[in-house]
């Protein structure tokens, strides 16, 4: 374990293997969730027709895929809190805290394909 216990608290030894692994997963799992977010503006077109919105001239893009992009920062907010408490759990904080943030993103993806899932079988 990365902790010892001694007589005045917890004392931090060698970094191990499975520590570095958790790590890896977790910059994986935050630059799948980048990924996400980013594909909403790299096709604001698209975005447009496929969600009916009204295209503003100039070569604007429309407010309501600025404010999809926005919702990764506003999540962050309310869930720093949590994360924060997850992660000062001493040995298994970062382990609980990536798979909550493994089954968040896997959510968010789900939910996002829904839609063309409801299209593709004509429903």
């Amino acid at each position: 374990s990365v902790f010892k216990m001694s007589s005045n608290g917890y004392e931090i030894g060698a970094p191990e293997r499975t520590r570095w692994y958790i790590l890896s997963v977790a910059f994986m799992v935050y630059t799948m969730q980048s990924n996400d977010w980013f594909t909403f503006s790299s096709i604001p077109e698209e975005v447009e027709d496929y969600y009916h919105l009204s295209k503003p001239g100039d070569n604007k893009v429309n407010s309501v895929i600025d404010l999809l992009l926005n919702w990764g920062p506003i999540a962050f907010l309310p869930v720093t809190p949590f994360s924060a408490y997850l992660l000062s759990y001493p040995v298994v904080g970062l382990q609980w805290t990536v798979r909550a943030a493994i089954t968040l993103v896997f959510l968010g993806a789900f939910i996002r394909c829904i839609p063309s899932l409801l299209v593709a079988m004509n429903i």
